[in-house]
């Protein structure tokens, strides 16, 4: 299916009566969010190597928000709210559990209490 420029309202539970209007994002906007994510964490952590070293990755650890680059998301997709006038500089100033969870709710992540742990 082609993403297009339909757009949808995610209900924000933590805050009664707020949404947030979104589109989906494409493949390329997620490709693009997990590049950044791990470019900055190559950067930031040095001993990320070993990951490289045959280290095998747990199956039943599922994937989480931590694995893409939350603002690109957020920038890529929110496209409106009931907060008041719509800014994309506005976007950064999201508190971090709305945010998580519009970002879950876009990439298709469980809450992290249902996470499996490895």
């Amino acid at each position: 299916m082609l993403i297009s420029k339909a757009t949808r309202k995610i209900d924000i539970p933590h805050e009664a009566g707020e949404w947030i209007e979104v589109r989906d994002l494409t493949r390329k906007e997620i490709t693009e969010a997990k590049r950044r994510k791990t470019t900055a964490t190559i950067k930031d952590f040095a001993d990320i190597m070993e990951l490289f070293a045959g280290r095998k990755v747990d199956p039943t650890v599922r994937e989480t928000t931590e694995s893409y680059d939350i603002d690109y998301v957020l920038e890529a997709a929110i496209v409106g709210w009931s907060y008041g006038e719509f800014s994309l500089d506005d976007v950064a100033r999201l508190d971090q559990k709305t945010a998580e969870y519009v970002a879950r709710d876009l990439l298709g992540i469980e809450e992290e209490g249902d996470r499996v742990k490895g």
